[in-house]
C-alpha cells in the first residue's frame, strides 16, 4: 500500500499506532505503530548564500560538523552493518529558500526549477541524482567525503496548518561502512592527526527574504 500522504512528527512520541482505511471510510485495520525520536544534535551546522540579494538563484553552501561525543551515531557511521542516510529539509520553499537542480537539463543557462510533483522515492535512489542535487561535497577527512551510493527527494509537500508551509527533503544514501564519521583523520605538515569531521554541501536554490540566524532548514 502507498499514499501520498506522510505522517510528520513535531515532538518526540512512542508507540503511536498506525491505521489504515480506504478513502473517506472508517479506519478497518492497525497497520502497526510508529515511534519519533529527536535527531542527536551535530556539533554545529550553517547555510551560506553567495548572495544578499532576495529572489536570485545562487549558490549555497551547508556545513556542518558530527558531534564526537554521539554515542548513538558511531554504531551507523564508518562501522555499520546498514545504509546511513543524511537528510536536508528545506522548511520554507515559498519564503525562504528553494532548492533547484544543478545541472543544465534543457539547454538553459540558469539551473531548472524542481516542479512541485517531481520525486525520487526512498529505495529508488541512484548516484547520478547526487549530482543532480549538489554540486559540490566536501570534507576535512583525508578520505574524503563518502562517496554516496544514491540520492532521493521528495515531492513539495505542505503542511495542513493556518500558514500552509511547503518544504522539500533532499536525501543522501551512504553504502554499509561508508558513511559519516564522528572523528576524522586530518593530514597537517605531513602529519595525520585526528580532529572534528567538517562536511560541506553546495546546491542551487532560490534566495528569497530572510534575516541572518533565520531556521531555514533541518539537517539529521
Amino acid at each position: 500500500i502507498q499514499t501520498m500522504e506522510e505522517i510528520r512528527g513535531m515532538v518526540p512520541a512512542n508507540d503511536l499506532k498506525v491505521c489504515w482505511s480506504p478513502t473517506g471510510a472508517k479506519y478497518l485495520v492497525e497497520a502497526g505503530q510508529l515511534t519519533f525520536k529527536s535527531p542527536s544534535p551535530m556539533e554545529a551546522a550553517h547555510v551560506h548564500p553567495t548572495t544578499t540579494r532576495a529572489n536570485t538563484i545562487a549558490k549555497v553552501a551547508i556545513s556542518f560538523i558530527t558531534s564526537q561525543n554521539m554515542n548513538q551515531y558511531r554504531p551507523i557511521g564508518q562501522f555499520a552493518e546498514g545504509n546511513q542516510v543524511l537528510i536536508v529539509r528545506f522548511l520554507d520553499l515559498n519564503g525562504q529558500l528553494e532548492p533547484y537542480n544543478t545541472d543544465d537539463q534543457h539547454g538553459s543557462q540558469t539551473p531548472q526549477k524542481l516542479t512541485l510533483d517531481l520525486s525520487v522515492p526512498f529505495g529508488s535512489e541512484l548516484q547520478f541524482i547526487c549530482g543532480r542535487l549538489f554540486s559540490e561535497m566536501w570534507s576535512n577527512d583525508v578520505e574524503g567525503f563518502p562517496v554516496p551510493k544514491g540520492c532521493y527527494y521528495s515531492r513539495q509537500n505542505e503542511d495542513q496548518d493556518s500558514q500552509q508551509t511547503s518544504w522539500r527533503e533532499f536525501a543522501i544514501v551512504f553504502d554499509k561502512k561508508n558513511g559519516l564519521k564522528h572523528t576524522c583523520t586530518v593530514s597537517q605538515d605531513g602529519v595525520l592527526n585526528s580532529a572534528k569531521c567538517e562536511y560541506h554541501l553546495v546546491l542551487n536554490a532560490k534566495v528569497k527574504e530572510f534575516s541572518a540566524g533565520s531556521h531555514l532548514l533541518d539537517l539529521f
